[in-house]
């Protein structure tokens, strides 16, 4: 009987320890933390630019915007605003607003279809919604984040003119500085 109990014991110890040691490992996971719920948004530090099989799409201005929703959280959603845009060298291309899911671990989401058109070259590009691109890093900053794209992989397609077809081989540079408005916001690596 002895035996069977020391068995018993052994075997829920073990159970404990295998128990505890998930539970770390599932809290260990990339994650962002927030001081508070509220509104985030974000400037550009650094050059965007957006390259397709016809050529590169710059922006001198990205605004980021999103809520938080979670103290917690490995995703967040954000919308990102581009002004002041040239593409395959003609001033004046315009795009539209870009939804995106950023995961903690460094993958992001293009959640819609994002649109660039260029009016003097008669054509546009369409990226379309994709997931688990590759890959963005974080920096914390003094109470903010800096995100820094260096994502490839990245799928469009063009109508019209020097836009081209289909590509599979877009890329897409750029860091901008987000911050939780009235509070602070972090990357967690673990």
């Amino acid at each position: 009987m002895k035996r069977i109990y020391r068995t018993l014991v052994l075997a829920c110890v073990v159970v404990g320890a295998l128990a505890a040691v998930s539970a770390a490992g599932a809290s260990a996971a990339p994650h962002f933390k927030a001081s508070a719920k509220g509104s985030l948004k974000g400037t550009q530090t650094g050059n965007q630019v957006f390259t397709t099989g016809a050529g590169e799409v710059s922006y001198t201005k990205a605004a980021t915007t999103g809520t938080v929703t979670n103290l917690e959280a490995v995703e967040q959603e954000v919308a990102v605003k581009y002004t002041g845009c040239t593409a395959f060298s003609f001033v004046g291309a315009e795009i539209s607003e870009a939804k995106y899911n950023l995961h903690a671990n460094g993958e992001v989401d293009v959640l819609n279809s994002i649109k660039i058109t260029v009016p003097l070259a008669g054509c546009s590009v369409t990226v379309s919604p994709q997931k688990g691109l590759k890959a963005v890093t974080y920096t914390n900053v003094s109470g903010k984040i800096e995100e820094a794209s260096k994502v490839e992989s990245i799928v469009s397609k063009g109508t019209g003119g020097i836009c081209g077809g289909e590509n599979k081989t877009g890329s897409y540079k750029g860091s901008n500085l987000v911050e939780l408005v009235g509070g602070t916001v972090e990357w967690l690596a673990s």
